[in-house]
């Protein structure tokens, strides 16, 4: 799910095979905690950092999109194993919608700009996290081994991804209290930087 028509059509041609034969679909929607037509502010060059939340200045975009609910999106396509939330300062929203409705993943990553995000983790009763500063993916799992369906394969994440989860991630689960300690304290152990937190319950 993606908001930004361009990146939309540059995934579908880059995955057209996978979108043929069934296995991906690419939904050109924002999520929100409503349905309906949203503001949708594009950073031209800085793709990354568009968001919901911004406004019209050079350099920048306003466009209308279609928004949608996650929780109505998954009765659809079902409700996934992991999810990954990133939709910049609009992750906790995310969240509490998904809590309301009574359909969060059991695993998922978010990244955490502010506490409500980790507020909306604890409400939503999960139990162990890791903590991945953000900017280290490119160079930290580079040539890391994945699981793919035919076997461990080695990927090498680019600049501004996510990194591996699950299994794939090697960090260790920690609880609760260690995470909002070490999320606390984040500043002087990463510097200003973004942190995507993964929970598991």
């Amino acid at each position: 799910m993606e908001a930004n028509p361009a990146l939309c059509k540059s995934v579908s041609e880059r995955f057209s095979d996978d979108i043929s034969n069934g296995t991906l679909s690419v939904l050109n929607v924002a999520v929100s905690e409503d349905d309906g037509e949203v503001d949708f502010f594009v950073y031209e060059n800085s793709t990354v950092h568009s968001s919901l939340l911004g406004r019209e200045q050079p350099g920048v975009q306003k466009i209308r999109v279609t928004a949608h609910r996650l929780s109505k999106l998954f009765q659809t396509h079902r409700t996934p194993d992991f999810l990954k939330i990133d939709v910049e300062h609009y992750d906790h929203v995310i969240l509490r919608e998904l809590r309301k409705a009574g359909c969060v993943p059991s695993h998922l990553s978010v990244e955490a700009h502010n506490f409500e995000a980790i507020r909306e983790l604890l409400k939503c009763d999960f139990g162990r996290f890791r903590l991945v500063r953000g900017s280290t993916a490119g160079h930290r799992f580079a040539n890391h081994a994945v699981k793919a369906p035919d076997g461990m394969k080695p990927y090498s994440f680019p600049h501004h991804s996510s990194g591996p989860f699950g299994e794939d991630l090697p960090d260790p689960w920690i609880s609760a209290e260690s995470m909002m300690a070490t999320w606390l304290v984040r500043g002087s152990l990463y510097g200003n930087e973004w942190i995507d937190i993964h929970a598991m319950k």
